[in-house]
C-alpha cells in the first residue's frame, strides 16, 4: 500500500513538475535549450555525476556487506547517493555557466525551488510540531524531506555564490 502511494505521489509530482517547468521556460516548451558550449560542459557533469555514484556505491558495499549501518535504513543511504550525484551534477553545471539554458526564467525557477523548499519543509514540520521523531531507520519519513531541504540549500548557496563572483555581464544583467 505504501509503496503505490509513492508511485502515485511520483507520478503525480513528475506531471506537476512537467507543467511548472513549461510556465517557467521563456518559450512554454518543457525542454530546456543549451548552446554548444552548454552541452559540453553538461557532458562532462553528467560524467562526474555518474562517476561519483559509483564510487558512492563502492564505498557503501563495505559496511552495508558487514551490517554496520544497521541504524540507518538502506532507502536513505541510496538517496544520499542519488542526492550526492545529482549534487556534482548540479555544482559543476552552475559553476562552468551551463544550469540555466537559454530559454530559463531564472526568476520563474527561483520560485519554484523556493515552493518545493516550502513543500518538504511541510511534512518536517508537521512531525515536529507533533511530537514526532526524524530519523533515518523509518523508510519514508520526514527525513526524506529534510534530505532534500538540505540539498536544495546547498545547490543554492553555490548558485549564490557563483552569481556573487560572476561579473553581472555574465549573468544577463549588464
Amino acid at each position: 500500500m505504501r509503496s503505490s502511494g509513492l508511485v502515485f505521489g511520483l507520478i503525480i509530482g513528475l506531471a506537476i513538475a512537467a507543467i511548472l517547468i513549461k510556465a517557467a521556460n521563456k518559450d512554454g516548451k518543457l525542454k530546456t535549450k543549451y548552446d554548444e558550449r552548454q552541452e559540453a560542459v553538461r557532458g562532462k557533469a553528467y560524467k562526474y555525476s555518474f562517476y561519483t555514484l559509483l564510487f558512492f556505491d563502492v564505498l557503501r558495499i563495505i559496511p552495508e556487506s558487514g551490517n554496520l549501518l544497521t541504524g540507518i535504513s538502506s532507502f536513505y543511504i541510496s538517496l544520499f547517493g542519488i542526492l550526492l550525484g545529482c549534487f556534482v551534477l548540479c555544482v559543476h553545471s552552475i559553476w562552468n555557466g551551463a544550469y540555466w539554458g537559454l530559454n530559463n526564467n531564472k526568476r520563474t525557477y527561483f520560485i519554484i525551488f523556493i515552493f518545493a523548499t516550502v513543500i518538504n519543509a511541510l511534512p518536517v514540520i508537521g512531525c515536529l510540531s507533533s511530537g514526532g521523531k526524524i530519523s533515518f531507520n523509518e523508510d519514508l519519513s520526514p527525513m526524506t524531506n529534510l534530505m532534500v531541504i538540505v540539498w536544495l540549500a546547498l545547490i543554492g548557496v553555490v548558485a549564490l555564490i557563483k552569481k556573487m563572483i560572476t561579473p553581472k555581464e555574465e549573468n544577463g544583467e549588464g
